[in-house]
């Protein structure tokens, strides 16, 4: 992950352009198109796993950190997760447990069940804690159900602004 901001250093309002992340590809997609070999989901949901912890110990949050907003390059030694779309990141002197639950719901939220398990998922968080320095015995129970309420949430929110099929105009009945 290339998310690592000198400790102590105010986030910038720096902007990042490129013309190509191939043959990266969104988390969500490869995943549905089984398209990530067996043997590299652990070393991406790894990776994803220290990225979100450095943005979080940067006092970041990114606030649409959803699956395909993380885009993977499965291929790669070792693999690689770059997060795009983080225009609306914040920063704070410090940074709140409920804003790490919702970046972590989010997450979540976004991750098909029938396409990540829920070892993977423990697994996600345990690497998580980890790599914040924190305690997995400690935090994890607490966490793990924080995270999994405020996704069933995140589910059910309906979007102010359509996304997807449901900006698209229905059929009018004549």
């Amino acid at each position: 992950p290339t998310i690592a901001p000198q400790a102590g250093s105010a986030p910038s309002n720096a902007i990042v352009g490129t013309v190509d992340l191939a043959p990266a590809r969104p988390l969500d997609a490869l995943l549905r198109a089984g398209a990530m070999p067996a043997a590299s989901r652990p070393r991406v949901l790894a990776a994803l796993a220290l990225a979100v912890a450095r943005l979080h110990d940067a006092r970041l949050h990114p606030r649409d950190l959803y699956l395909n907003h993380v885009f993977a390059s499965p291929y790669g030694s070792p693999p690689g997760v770059t997060l795009i779309d983080l225009e609306r990141a914040t920063g704070r002197r410090w940074l709140r447990r409920r804003a790490v639950v919702r970046d972590l719901a989010a997450l979540r939220a976004s991750t098909p069940d029938d396409l990540v398990s829920a070892g993977e998922r423990r697994r996600f968080l345990a690497r998580y804690l980890r790599a914040r320095g924190r305690d997995v015995r400690a935090a994890f129970a607490s966490l793990a159900n924080a995270v999994e309420r405020k996704a069933t949430s995140v589910r059910a929110h309906v979007p102010r602004t359509p996304v997807g099929d449901a900006a698209r105009p229905r059929p009018s009945r004549s």
